[in-house]
């Protein structure tokens, strides 16, 4: 207990005050990505969707994290530490007033998508960003993805919950924009200096992630009884092709865009299949 005490003592003082921030920030942005798990029967009940078409709000996210991911050393790039935190945090805010005041699906969907958009920018780049503010003999700290992870959840379901309990699944939107202006508040006392190496966008890469969009397509024609059993079949097919070339040539190039072998081997595709 002290142990964890101590560790979160360095945490919120000194130069593990700017860690700490950007690990809320990420926590905050990721309970937004679980803030519709619970919610399908309200969605289904709400706006008269079926349920596969409703579980695009879990699903269609994930996938559009996965479009982002060769996107994010290049956006240190074009802003400072700072800027790329606010950035992340605006985005995601509009994306949760809209899920807040969705009356339909487009609109849901769409408030989800640029969710998404804002937690995609930073997510990428935190680990790295945490290595740099930590000092060496505290490594330890920037292996915490799964921590996040779990936080993350435990709170999305806590405060679906709450927002349950006050009659309505959106309230929890409302959690999410005042943490989130709360951070973005804070953001200015982030002070990193960085030397950012110059890249050039995998564009082919991008092409070949969307295979993971090609798969959610075909996860909705699966509950449509319209769509002939070849067009979903050929979806299936164009979809792992796409994946499985993705995999290959990030784990094949010298040089990838990102340190493609670390994600993996810190389960982020695990995730996105999941």
């Amino acid at each position: 207990m002290n142990k964890i005490r101590h560790q979160f003592d360095q945490l919120v003082q000194g130069e593990y005050h700017e860690a700490f921030i950007l690990i809320l920030g990420m926590i905050v942005m990721l309970i937004g990505e679980f803030s519709t798990a619970l919610a399908v029967t309200k969605i289904v009940e709400a706006f008269g969707n079926n349920e596969v078409v409703v579980q695009l709000t879990n699903i269609l996210p994930l996938a559009w994290l996965a479009l982002m991911y060769p996107l994010g050393p290049v956006w240190l790039q074009k802003k400072s530490v700072v800027q790329l935190l606010k950035l992340s945090l605006a985005i995601f805010i509009i994306g949760s007033l809209l899920v807040g005041i969705a009356f339909n699906m487009p609109i849901l969907l769409l408030g989800r998508i640029i969710q998404t958009t804002g937690c995609g920018i930073l997510l990428p780049m935190l680990p790295s960003l945490i290595a740099t503010i930590l000092p060496e003999k505290n490594v330890g700290l920037t292996k915490m993805g799964d921590v996040m992870l779990g936080v993350a959840l435990v709170l999305a379901l806590f405060l679906t919950g709450i927002s349950f309990l006050l009659g309505n699944w959106q309230l929890i939107n409302i959690f999410l924009i005042v943490l989130s202006l709360i951070i973005y508040h804070n953001a200015s006392s982030i002070k990193i200096d960085l030397e950012i190496s110059t890249y050039n966008i995998e564009r082919v890469n991008i092409v070949l992630s969307s295979g993971f969009m090609v798969l959610i397509g075909w996860i909705v024609t699966l509950g449509d009884q319209i769509t002939s059993s070849w067009f979903s079949w050929g979806l299936l097919v164009i979809g792992i092709g796409l994946i499985a070339t993705y995999l290959w040539r990030e784990l094949s190039v010298p040089n990838p865009l990102i340190d493609f072998k670390g994600l993996f081997n810190v389960r982020y595709l695990r995730a996105v299949l999941l």
